[in-house]
């Protein structure tokens, strides 16, 4: 909020000087201009939801999902580089989660026992 009226001096002053295209845009762009926000905000807002109802140790395990598929999709869809020192060390983060994963399930059951 604090820098939302900033935002707008600044757009003011590029509108002013006829350095944005917001008005010769078509109607279609606008729409989908002014739905980027709620679009980005509901999926954050679900989240944060969500992370309320579970573990935090469970939460910190499924925030490196998107990391993990991020690299999946720039590997194999887009060719991107990844050599033997990104291996070691995705491997070494993903061998040290399934330690903390495996720790996490004995732990549960001892508690059931």
């Amino acid at each position: 909020m604090i820098l939302c009226s900033v935002a707008l001096l600044y757009l003011f002053l590029i509108n002013s000087h006829g350095g944005t295209g917001f008005e010769q845009a078509s109607v279609g762009v606008k729409l989908l201009l002014a739905a980027a926000g709620p679009i980005t905000a509901v999926p954050l807002l679900l989240l944060a939801a969500g992370a309320r109802r579970i573990p935090l140790s469970m939460l910190g395990l499924i925030q490196y999902i998107t990391p993990s598929l991020q690299l999946i999709i720039g590997v194999m869809i887009y060719g991107e580089f990844f050599g033997h020192d990104q291996l070691i060390g995705y491997g070494a983060i993903w061998a040290a989660l399934a330690l903390y994963s495996i720790e996490g399930f004995y732990k549960a059951r001892a508690a059931r026992i």
